[in-house]
C-alpha cells in the first residue's frame, strides 16, 4: 500500500465476521505470507 511503509494484513475472526487488521510502518518484517500467527508473535 503506498505511503504505508511495510505492511502487514492479518486476517481473523471476532463474533464469526472475518477482520482484515493492518499494520503499518514497520521497520521490519518478521512473519511471512500465510503464516499462522497467535498474542505475542512478532510480525
Amino acid at each position: 500500500m503506498p505511503g504505508w511503509g511495510n505492511n502487514v494484513s492479518i486476517e481473523h475472526e471476532i463474533d464469526g465476521k472475518m477482520v482484515v487488521s493492518n499494520y503499518s510502518h514497520l521497520h521490519v518484517i518478521n512473519a511471512t505470507t500465510g503464516a499462522t500467527v497467535k498474542a505475542g508473535t512478532k510480525i
